[in-house]
């Protein structure tokens, strides 16, 4: 039923990928299932054009909904990279190679890559992300 729904148009899918990852807001765990089903059913079923397309759809809306929702955009940024490239592209490999196993190679080989990019980039990661925990829990702390 919400498939045919995704599946009916543009607009449609357009609505349920940003409706589905404010929903994955509210549930964190959950955003994969919910909002990356549907950018993954979408380009298995009607192709990656269409899957992108919709994708950067989604995004400007989330970016219009965030500025007017006093968020930052770098929150909706996030989200797209994080949860919606890495579905469209191994969605998009399974269309296209239909074998589990090239799709597996090449979600290997990309996530080597992110990897080993982090690493020449940063550097020291565990220094980094220590940083990054210390500005959380000083920040949660402040809240409280």
């Amino acid at each position: 039923m919400i498939g045919n729904y995704i599946l009916s148009g543009r607009l449609q899918a357009i609505a349920t990928t940003t409706l589905s990852a404010l929903v994955s807001l509210l549930i964190p765990p959950l955003a994969f299932v919910l909002s990356g089903s549907v950018v993954g059913l979408l380009t298995l079923r009607k192709g990656s054009a269409i899957g992108l397309q919709v994708l950067i759809a989604s995004l400007i809306v989330l970016l219009v909904f965030s500025k007017l929702a006093g968020l930052s955009p770098q929150f909706s940024l996030i989200y797209a990279l994080v949860i919606w490239l890495p579905v469209w592209f191994a969605a998009a490999i399974l269309r296209l190679t239909q074998q589990q196993g090239l799709l597996l190679l090449a979600i290997t080989a990309l996530a080597v890559s992110l990897i080993v990019a982090i690493y020449v980039s940063i550097g020291d990661v565990s220094k980094w992300w220590q940083e990054w925990l210390d500005v959380l829990l000083e920040t949660a702390v402040q809240a409280e």
